[in-house]
């Protein structure tokens, strides 16, 4: 567009050379007006260099838009994924939690029946380590009445003690305690062969005897027993290498 403008104007130029008074009013007005075209045509060029580097510079930004868009959607599948995920597991372990409620509520009843039988048998069984036993069934009665204690601890306290009465019957052991025999009390040496049988001896060896359960009291037996009675206490007490002895077992005759 200058460029024509300026070609006017010099054509303007030539036609009035014969005057030169009009020719300088017109060469004058030509050269303002293709100063300000060539302005005017800077300004657009900067403007138009200004829109091309704001252009790029947008087009950068929404690329990043762009790969930050798809960035996000990817971690927010991500994150979906994971909640599913979580969810499945609250669901299961509100599944679980509700079995072993049914479990606790179902096993409170038969924890309390073996504790029932635990104390019959105690009750009823021979009198060793008396105050061992019946100590271990108060403490097991108050873990199973404490409403603070799991379920899971009360049946391993409860499975724990029936373990322990369950081994008496494969063990012999030997302590001292204090009976009662024909009215007087005494300290003796007591021998338990398993659950078998329960034997006594004085701490001088001259007196032997054992626990009758269909009477429920000690009773003495013959001199001829001390010996394989001491040797058996001996044994119990690992101060004598195991042997064969010939004890009293079953329906025993005192005289």
């Amino acid at each position: 567009m200058s460029k024509k403008l300026i070609g006017l104007f010099i054509s303007l130029a030539f036609l009035v050379g014969g005057n030169p008074a009009f020719g300088k009013d017109v060469a004058k007005k030509a050269g303002a007006l293709v100063t300000r075209a060539i302005k005017t045509r800077q300004q657009t060029q900067i403007s138009e260099d200004n829109w091309e580097s704001e252009k790029d510079d947008l087009e950068a930004k929404y690329e990043q838009f762009l790969n930050k868009n798809k960035s996000l959607l990817s971690e927010t599948k991500r994150l979906e994924e994971q909640i599913s995920d979580t969810n499945g597991k609250i669901d299961f372990m509100e599944n679980k939690i509700s079995e072993i409620s049914r479990i606790s509520k179902e096993l409170s009843p038969f924890l309390d029946s073996v504790y029932t039988e635990l104390s019959s048998i105690i009750q009823t069984d021979m009198p060793f380590l008396l105050k061992e036993r019946t100590n271990r069934l108060a403490n097991l009665r108050k873990i199973l009445d404490d409403s603070k204690k799991p379920v899971s601890e009360k049946y391993r306290k409860v499975m724990e003690a029936l373990f322990i009465e369950t081994e008496y019957g494969n063990t012999i052991e030997t302590y001292p305690d204090k009976i009662t025999t024909q009215g007087k009390t005494a300290l003796v040496n007591i021998f338990r062969l398993g659950r078998l049988s329960l034997f006594y001896q004085s701490l001088d060896k001259k007196i032997t005897g054992y626990f009758d359960t269909g009477q429920s009291m000690w009773v003495i037996l013959p001199g001829k027993y001390n010996s394989d009675i001491n040797t058996a206490i001996e044994i119990a007490a690992k101060r004598r290498i195991a042997q064969l002895l010939e004890l009293p077992l079953g329906r025993i005759s005192v005289k």
